[in-house]
């Protein structure tokens, strides 16, 4: 039994295949992605609640050396919130983004796979219910963590976000890996610790991407 996830990946091989050569296909290049989530016991270790899991649909055209194609990207968001101490309310946030990986010869045809950290992290955060960052990103350190056994580096930047209302200075951190034939980008923020005397919560970001698990069901 073939799966639909199977089918798009030996379609999307044929047209790599074809048009390495000539350009006889124009269709639509498709890919779906499968959700990621945080296992049960990292959301009780940290006191961060899942909100959703959404498919997000995204369609557009793409220049792929010299010829513009059409893709149709199936993406999901799965989203975790948390309040800690004083600060507004759901004012620590954890983001697991997960997009296919689709090429045509040899060449990604995926946006997200041409994003730095930088427009990577406004793209997944105006998809989600947090508020964008305003002004620069400045990078202030990265860590290592093994998220689905793999080394990943989040890279910690500050910044300021609009939270219930309110203007946050925040810290972000954000990685990619791929696996399973995904592009996944994790994303975690939370009020700057002097802000709201706050301690404990880059930690807990690393906790949450590695309980992370994917592909997992929705």
């Amino acid at each position: 039994m073939w799966t639909r996830r199977q089918l798009l990946a030996t379609t999307g091989g044929a047209v790599t295949a074809a048009l390495a050569g000539c350009s006889l296909f124009g269709g639509p290049i498709e890919g779906e992605a499968e959700p990621a989530r945080v296992l049960e016991p990292a959301q009780s270790q940290t006191g961060y609640t899942h909100q959703r899991t959404a498919e997000q649909v995204i369609e557009q055209t793409v220049n792929l050396g010299d010829q513009e194609r059409d893709i149709s990207l199936t993406n999901w968001l799965s989203e975790y919130s948390k309040t800690p101490g004083t600060a507004p309310d759901g004012a620590a946030g954890f983001l697991l983004f997960t997009t296919p990986t689709v090429s045509v010869a040899g060449q990604s045809a995926n946006p997200f796979d041409q994003f730095g950290e930088k427009q990577l992290i406004r793209e997944v955060v105006k998809r989600s219910a947090r508020g964008d960052p305003q002004g620069g990103l400045v990078e202030v350190g990265t860590e290592t963590v093994q998220m689905l056994d793999q080394s990943v580096d989040l890279t910690e930047y500050e910044t300021t976000q609009t939270i219930s209302g309110q203007s946050v200075d925040v810290r972000i951190h954000v990685g990619t890996l791929t696996n399973e034939g995904d592009l996944i980008a994790v994303l975690g923020s939370y009020p700057d610790p002097s802000q709201f005397s706050l301690s404990g919560e880059a930690e807990n970001i690393y906790t949450l991407a590695r309980g992370t698990t994917h592909p997992a069901s929705e």
